[in-house]
């Protein structure tokens, strides 16, 4: 990856920007719903700057389990939206 801080940077302006846009959600269930997959996505964020910025590859051991639950955020929201 040529730029692992730019990457981070990235994930933190979406972060961000769900955060912001859980505050104007009238609905409860995709409030919620938003809220999961921006906790997931800010862990997301951390895992990734401690593999990639920080070099510590122990952490890569979680990246299986962060990405379903980053997957399973995205469905629950994906389904909500859809229905």
């Amino acid at each position: 990856m040529a730029d692992p801080e730019g990457t981070v940077t990235k994930i933190t302006e979406t972060v961000d920007a769900f955060a912001a846009a859980t505050e104007s959600i009238g609905n409860q269930e995709v409030g919620n719903a938003v809220s999961a997959l921006r906790t997931d996505l800010a862990s997301l964020r951390d895992l990734l700057k401690r593999v990639l910025v920080d070099k510590d590859a122990s952490a890569a051991a979680e990246a299986t389990s962060l990405s379903s639950d980053v997957q399973e955020s995205m469905q629950v929201l994906a389904t909500l939206c859809a229905g």
